[in-house]
């Protein structure tokens, strides 16, 4: 009895936890504490023209990636810092290049992962 009282409250814990995790954005609870990345993903999904929840709650999307990358441009003469999304599907990921000092996408690509 008392194991099986154990399982019936561990099957509504799980179940609490994870329409609490939905709720705020199973992909992006992650970058709640990082303000400028939440930022880019939001521009992100604004160019994908999903909303932020749509696109934190996505059934295809696996995982959403953040990774800061410095290029060198010739223009200025100056490393400037992209912040690289990166969202992960099962057969394919695409990357999202936003330069955040000069407010724009610098590049966008999908590769297969397979």
């Amino acid at each position: 009895m008392r194991q099986t009282l154990a399982i019936v409250a561990l099957s509504v814990f799980t179940t609490l936890f994870a329409d609490a995790a939905l709720a705020s954005g199973r992909l992006c609870t992650k970058f709640e504490s990082r303000p400028a990345v939440q930022t880019v993903v939001q521009i992100l999904a604004k160019k994908l023209s999903y909303s932020m929840e749509q696109l934190c709650n996505h059934e295809r999307i696996l995982d959403i990636q953040d990774e800061p990358r410095r290029f060198f441009y010739q223009d200025s003469g100056q490393y400037e810092t992209h912040t690289v999304i990166t969202l992960h599907y099962n057969e394919y990921s695409c990357e999202y290049h936003y330069n955040a000092g000069r407010s724009q996408w610098q590049k966008e690509y999908c590769y297969s992962t397979w």
